[in-house]
Order: C-alpha cells, then structure tokens, then sequence
C-alpha cells in the first residue's frame, strides 16, 4: 500500500508474539522507539552481551508492546521464561526492526550486471 509515494505498511507485515492466549503484534514507530528506548537508557548493543541481554531483549520487547502489555518487565519476564519463548521474542524483535529500520545497502552487484534502477 502506498499514500502520497510512501509505502505504508500494515499490520499484517509485522511479526507477532503470542503469550499466554493474547497475541501481540510487534508494530512501532522508529520515534516512538527511539524515545522510549533513550528514556530507560537501553541500546540494541545491549542485548549482545551476557550480563544484560535478557533484561534488554525484555524492556525493547516491553518498549515495542506497549500499551498493548498492561504488566511491568518483571511480568514479562515470568511469561517469557515460563513459556520458553525469550528465543522466539528476540527474534520477533529483530524481525520487527527490519521492518522499521530496512537495510540501507543495496545487494552486490555481479559483475557485468546493471544495477536495478530504483
């Protein structure tokens, strides 16, 4: 879908998480991220390392469904460890990222090939 030349995409492109009999769709604005994430001091590099990835992966999945998610991090976390989906958050949230922050390079061109005009 498309509104003045910017596609605009809908609910259904983004990932979904199902926690307890809810369903969440992981759907933000980069603002609207970017704000709340600067606001609890949490970066996307904290999630890679040992001693503070789950609490990072749980405030940016917290961060991403809200207001959705009624509970505190703590709540998550319950849900998340007892349902062993912590795996499948992370990689709800990458895929989330992607499509709020697509790739900025093009493909590699082989050579002798055009490169798609775009």
């Amino acid at each position: 879908m498309s509104t003045n030349g910017v596609a605009v995409q809908s609910a259904e492109d983004f990932p979904k998480l199902k926690l307890g009999d809810v369903t969440y769709t992981l759907k933000f604005t980069r603002g609207t991220f970017t704000f709340r994430l600067s606001n609890m001091g949490v970066t996307l590099a904290d999630r890679a390392d040992p001693r503070t990835s789950v609490a990072a992966t749980v405030k940016i999945l917290h961060s991403i469904m809200q207001p959705q998610f009624p509970g505190s991090f703590e709540d998550l976390t319950d849900i998340l460890l007892d349902e062993d989906k912590l795996k499948e958050a992370a990689t709800a949230i990458n895929i989330a990222l992607g499509k709020v922050y697509p790739p900025t390079q093009a493909a590699p061109v082989a050579a002798g090939e055009k490169p798609a005009v775009q």
